[in-house]
């Protein structure tokens, strides 16, 4: 393999050892009152009453992005990140009385 095809499978696998080596601590918690997320340095949270619904994308690479609604028509994004296990998130987000809608294969 020539050493310069090697430098650019290198630097292209950069962002991911560096989120190995620095293990960045990342969550959601959903309950009653508000939903909190934190990702890295990010962190922020909406009141449960602002919250119209939340919006669970699933993107072309089968990833799904999560995005909350709120009332006032505003979207507020959760960091990718955040809410790793989608699955679960739903059935916390049901079991607190959110209302999410699921849109399959979108492109933003």
């Amino acid at each position: 393999m020539a050493p310069w095809l090697a430098i650019i499978v290198f630097l292209f696998t950069l962002p991911a050892v560096y989120d190995l080596i620095s293990a960045r601590a990342s969550g959601i918690k959903v309950n009653g009152d508000q939903i909190a997320w934190y990702a890295g340095k990010r962190d922020n949270s909406v009141a449960a009453h602002l919250i119209d619904h939340i919006k669970l994308d699933t993107r072309l690479d089968l990833s799904v992005r999560c995005t909350l609604v709120l009332s006032s028509g505003q979207k507020v994004k959760v960091p990718f990140e955040a809410c790793s296990n989608h699955r679960a998130l739903e059935t916390q987000l049901h079991a607190h009385g959110y209302t999410t809608r699921r849109q399959h294969f979108g492109f933003v």
